[in-house]
């Protein structure tokens, strides 16, 4: 990627981080002007943040499903960002959690192929 590319990557990373969750994806679409790739790089990383920030707090509800579906969200959300590494770590990650959980279900067939 272009340093140039990266920076305004970042900038809009930074700009969206100041707004309140509910209003990012209007600024998101005003800022990006229909560059549809840079706005799912944006969205990619703002969405790996919120997903982080649920792992990072895991006493608030310990036993709650949401926080191995966190591992789900970051894992997708850091694949779409093209970080190969910590996407296949979220992966494991989600994937060790819900290891004793009913192999049939959904979220963890669609997970397992995307996994491979």
């Amino acid at each position: 990627m272009e340093p140039e590319r990266w920076e305004q990557i970042e900038q809009l990373y930074h700009a969206a981080l100041e707004r309140e969750l509910e209003a990012r994806d209007a600024f998101l679409d005003e800022a990006c002007a229909g560059d549809e790739d840079l706005r799912r790089e944006v969205a990619g990383l703002l969405a790996c943040a919120e997903f982080q920030k649920i792992l990072d707090h895991r006493g608030y509800a310990a036993l709650s499903p949401l926080y191995p579906l966190a591992h789900l969200g970051l894992a997708r959300a850091a694949a779409i960002t093209g970080d190969g590494a910590r996407s296949r770590q979220a992966y494991e990650n989600f994937l060790a959690a819900w290891k004793e959980a009913d192999a049939g279900l959904p979220v963890l067939l669609a997970a397992r192929k995307e996994y491979r």
